[in-house]
């Protein structure tokens, strides 16, 4: 039960001291022995939350990219649509390059925080000797 108020006041973004005070202001049913883990556990969950905010903020860096490229492509394949020549330019590439990086960012962006923290792997590679 400490552990997932813990969590939830480092993912609302407070800080170290916060947490502990939020901590000795609940209710008495916490054990010693949990609280004890628990604060051991507060940094990690204030680096998950910074970490899932820095994979958020690239999302919204790549969106933005994105409808950039979109909207490059479009104007260009406007402005050479609308000259007097008979013949135009299709920028499909940057059309549909800018509009699948905005479609791969928005999937990103729309996660809750919890979960673009990264997962912990249970087992490491081993290289190979030879």
């Amino acid at each position: 039960m400490p552990q997932s108020l813990v969590k939830q006041l480092a993912f609302s973004g407070k800080n170290y001291n916060q947490i502990l005070q939020a901590l000795e202001d609940a209710p008495p049913n916490f054990s010693e022995e949990s609280l004890a883990s628990v604060k051991d556990k507060i940094n990690q969950y204030i680096f998950d939350y910074h970490r899932a905010r820095q994979v958020k903020l690239e999302a919204l860096n790549q969106l933005m990219i994105g409808s950039v490229l979109t909207m490059l492509g479009l104007t260009f394949t406007a402005g050479s649509y609308s000259s007097s020549s008979g013949k135009y330019l299709l920028a499909y590439g940057l059309i549909l390059g800018g509009a699948w990086i905005f479609k791969e960012a928005y999937k990103i962006y729309i996660l809750p925080l919890e979960d673009l923290v990264p997962k912990k792997r249970r087992f490491k590679r081993f290289s190979r000797m030879f």
